[in-house]
């Protein structure tokens, strides 16, 4: 399912997810205020699981078992 696109690699290494502001972090929070159409959106950053740099181009959700 893809979930959006980037034109810049997003950070998702968790040295820097977990203590400071990212692009992956602000993408996540701008997705869960636009789908519920709210005014403001808040995520902590440990709920961002990836630890690497995901790459520009089309952003998939990838379901795990």
């Amino acid at each position: 399912m893809i979930i959006g696109s980037s034109e810049v690699d997003l950070e998702a290494r968790f040295s820097r997810v977990r203590s400071e502001e990212t692009n992956l972090g602000n993408f996540f929070s701008d997705l869960i205020r636009n789908e519920l159409q709210a005014d403001l959106s808040l995520a902590n950053g440990g709920c961002l699981r990836a630890n690497s740099i995901i790459e520009n181009g089309i952003i998939k959700m990838r379901f795990m078992n």
